[in-house]
């Protein structure tokens, strides 16, 4: 993510939200924090900790990718700038997995 899109891409009105979550015993909060130190070092992420996995087990119940694992993680969502979220997010352009080794 940070070679492939956020150095491509360095205009400032690009916005990341790379939420962390608990997928593994080791997913904790200090680890989200090192691997954020380490992975996405850029003023236009957001660095959002989903301990509970809401965010993921929302998209796995209705987002675009499927999934037969309790919740999807290792997943990104690429949305348009006129998007929103009322009930659901709007002006989806892409998504896919995973993002750590597929990118």
């Amino acid at each position: 993510m940070q070679q492939s899109i956020l150095a491509r891409y360095p205009a400032r009105s690009l916005r990341v939200y790379a939420v962390w979550q608990s997928a593994y015993e080791r997913d904790t909060l200090d680890a989200a924090r090192q691997s954020a130190q380490d992975l996405l070092r850029d003023d236009r992420v957001r660095h959002i900790w989903d301990g509970d996995n809401a965010i993921a087990t929302w998209y796995t119940r209705k987002g675009p990718l499927e999934s037969t694992a309790v919740f999807i993680w290792d997943a990104y969502y690429l949305y348009t700038s006129e998007a929103q979220w009322k009930d659901e997010p709007s002006h989806l352009i892409d998504a896919g997995h995973p993002v750590i080794n597929g990118m």
